[in-house]
């Protein structure tokens, strides 16, 4: 294998559409806002913090009747979560349970705070079952999740909150790559769930690329 791409790019939270979803939509695209200009109540104390979910949405949020009353209705968001993209989300074992962490993880955990819902990880599932999961209204928020056109199907968007660069891997004895034009007629590893692929489909269609698909980003790494 000459080439492996990893990453997703940029992290935007995505809402599934199903019920309620505009409503749904602007009480999270609120509440990112809020998140970004608010990240110092990530180091408030822990009991001011658990007040805040206890006592229903923050009173200084911009909320109307009916979205607060949705969030009455939706005590609990069911979150789609990466478990291995550190530092920006993984899982880990904690006590015996897995556990949510990382960046996201502090966003998720603030958004819970200030809109007095819980916000559940569904655990023990891999990103191509999630991701079916979000489409048939089984899962409803990803809280860090690359935008393609096949995820615009059923998931509306968030500005980015986290962006970083992607990079291209090639084997010692591979010709330079400077650029994504230099994948012209090169063999690429890539796992198809990822936002890299959808990026090739839609916008380097013009790249006579040969693709070596695999499960993961560990036989990615291998591959060749």
């Amino acid at each position: 294998m000459s080439v492996i791409l990893l990453g997703e790019g940029k992290g935007s939270a995505g809402v599934t559409r199903a019920e309620f979803r505009v409503t749904r939509v602007r009480v999270l695209r609120a509440l990112i806002v809020v998140c970004l200009l608010s990240v110092f109540l990530l180091v408030a104390p822990r009991s001011s913090q658990t007040a805040l979910a206890d006592e229903g949405p923050d009173p200084s949020l911009d909320l109307s009747h009916e979205e607060r009353a949705f969030l009455r209705a939706h005590p609990v968001l069911r979150l789609g979560v990466g478990v291995a993209f550190p530092p920006f989300q993984y899982v880990e074992e904690e006590l015996g349970k897995p556990a949510f962490k990382g960046m996201a993880s502090d966003y998720v955990n603030l958004v819970g705070q200030r809109l007095g819902v819980r916000m559940e990880p569904v655990f023990g599932i891999p990103f191509k079952r999630a991701l079916a999961m979000g489409r048939a209204g089984e899962i409803d928020v990803f809280p860090a999740v690359a935008d393609t056109p096949e995820r615009r199907q059923f998931l509306e968007y968030t500005k980015p909150y986290l962006s970083y660069p992607l990079v291209i891997m090639t084997r010692d004895d591979a010709p330079f790559v400077g650029s994504i034009e230099d994948l012209h007629g090169k063999t690429v590893a890539i796992v198809k769930t990822l936002a890299t692929y959808s990026k090739f489909q839609n916008d380097l269609s013009h790249l006579d690329v040969a693709f070596h698909f695999e499960k993961d980003i560990p036989p990615v790494l291998t591959a060749g």
